[in-house]
């Protein structure tokens, strides 16, 4: 019922003027001059040279700056530190790692089982020198099997503390 008693509001008429309608053809929509001295032109820091550039000239100066590599060095940009190589190089990179890994036996193990072959190689030097030779004459044979003999018995000793402390790491490990 209340929509009976509204009135229907009246529709919007368009101004009307005595004046004859101009019609203009191929209109094209005036564009703000880049020259004028009323409007400033805006600026853009650059990105990559750090410089102000004006809008219009951005993409151009973009363009050039990125195709041109060595533009950045040609121009000065670059700070003196920046010209080094920060990557490492190849022994530098190991060196490190060996480091690393001299520190951190939880992460890379023992030096046995990440230096092996250096560890052989020690063993190797130990066991030359601690070589027992017999000299052929009959005078040394009793106290070169002895030597032997007790070198035999250290040697067993070693190979068994070693077992029982690689046990021992296993079990504690666990």
């Amino acid at each position: 019922e209340e929509d009976e008693d509204q009135q229907p509001e009246p529709e919007e008429q368009p101004p009307t003027t005595d004046e004859p309608m101009k019609i203009v053809k191929n209109y094209q929509k005036p564009t703000p001059k880049t020259g004028d001295a009323k409007g400033a032109t805006g600026f853009m820091i650059s990105p990559i040279t750090g410089q102000q550039v004006p809008v219009e000239q951005m993409a151009e100066h973009m363009r050039i700056a990125l195709l041109d590599p060595k533009w950045k060095e040609k121009s000065g940009l670059i700070k003196p530190g920046e010209k080094d190589d920060t990557m490492a190089q190849h022994d530098e990179v190991s060196a490190n790692l060996a480091k690393l890994a001299s520190k951190r036996k939880d992460i890379f193990g023992t030096d046995e089982e990440v230096f092996g072959q250096v560890g052989k190689d020690k063993e190797k030097k130990k066991a030359e020198e601690n070589k027992i030779v017999w000299d052929g004459s009959a005078e040394s044979r009793e106290a070169t099997r002895a030597a032997a003999a007790e070198a035999r018995r250290q040697a067993q000793h070693e190979e068994y503390k070693r077992d029982a402390q690689n046990a021992q790491t296993i079990v504690t490990s666990e």
